[in-house]
């Protein structure tokens, strides 16, 4: 587990999802004999080979390695994106994409970085439109096939889509309890008097 997550990320089984996605790395130094094996690798070489984000981080900070951005955050995917995002299967690329893309920009710190941060809120933003939209406008038979195409946090907005206008026609046909103020609000009102 990475040093870096925060205590709300600690025990959230979505971030500690994200960090074992695979991250191409290249060698900085020879892969020690004893080591070959775990690596998947031939002892004294530095070919390039995948590590768990979590994992990136830790030796990475140390010198050992160095991260290289995976193809499905590079530049002919953000230029994808950019042209149009709905088309781009992120799900099916990684399930954790913004959240490990803001991850890899955090750890790029370049001009790379900042292009990723733009690109994934830019789709972030458009994907989340097109998602409300189809939700809304069509009747979905192909609907699994679309979900596997989103990642877990489009999933959850898809979700909690439904959910709301399930409560909505419940509420238009009176089926719930009459509205009632929020907690905050009614505090307020005593504290007014």
């Amino acid at each position: 587990m990475s040093g870096n997550m925060t205590g709300s990320e600690y025990f959230d089984l979505n971030a500690i999802l994200c960090e074992e996605a695979s991250i191409p790395v290249q060698f900085n130094l020879d892969i020690p004999a004893n080591l070959a094996s775990l690596l998947d690798a031939p002892a004294g070489s530095r070919d390039v080979k995948e590590m768990p984000y979590w994992l990136v981080q830790e030796v990475g900070a140390r010198g050992f390695v160095t991260a290289t951005m995976p193809k499905s955050f590079g530049k002919k995917v953000q230029n994808k994106l950019k042209a149009d995002a709905m088309s781009v299967p992120l799900g099916s690329n990684c399930p954790h994409y913004y959240e490990l893309g803001m991850k890899l920009a955090i750890m790029d710190q370049g001009e790379d970085g900042q292009d990723l941060v733009q690109a994934l809120s830019s789709a972030f933003s458009h994907r989340v439109r097109g998602i409300l939209d189809r939700f809304q406008n069509t009747e979905d038979r192909n609907a699994m096939k679309y979900l596997n195409s989103l990642t877990t946090s489009e999933q959850r907005i898809y979700s909690s889509a439904q959910l709301s206008l399930r409560h909505h026609a419940t509420w238009k046909r009176r089926g719930m309890e009459t509205i009632e103020h929020a907690p905050i609000v009614r505090m307020t009102k005593r504290t007014r008097h």
